[in-house]
């Protein structure tokens, strides 16, 4: 599967059959998708500790890799519980 890269926080899946210039592309190549803007997504693992985490995207080498950015949780203070 090939996505276009919108910006780090989206990603958007190709279309199948690809449009071109009213004309419909039916092909698994991945240079003529690459020609058109849509990328190979290489996916990373989830981290596996207790953290909690947001994916983004970056953009290098005609692939876009799936990183993961860690989500700051603040800590909850005892008294704000019991308001």
């Amino acid at each position: 599967m090939f996505y276009k890269y919108i910006d780090k926080d989206n990603i958007t899946l190709a279309p199948h059959p690809l449009k071109v210039n009213g004309r419909d592309i039916f092909t698994t190549d991945e240079k003529i998708y690459n020609e058109y803007g849509y990328y190979r997504l290489e996916r990373e693992d989830y981290p596996q500790d207790e953290k909690q985490y947001s994916p983004y995207y970056e953009l290098a080498d005609n692939i876009i890799y799936q990183k993961w950015e860690e989500i700051e949780i603040p800590d909850v203070v005892e008294d704000e519980l019991n308001e």
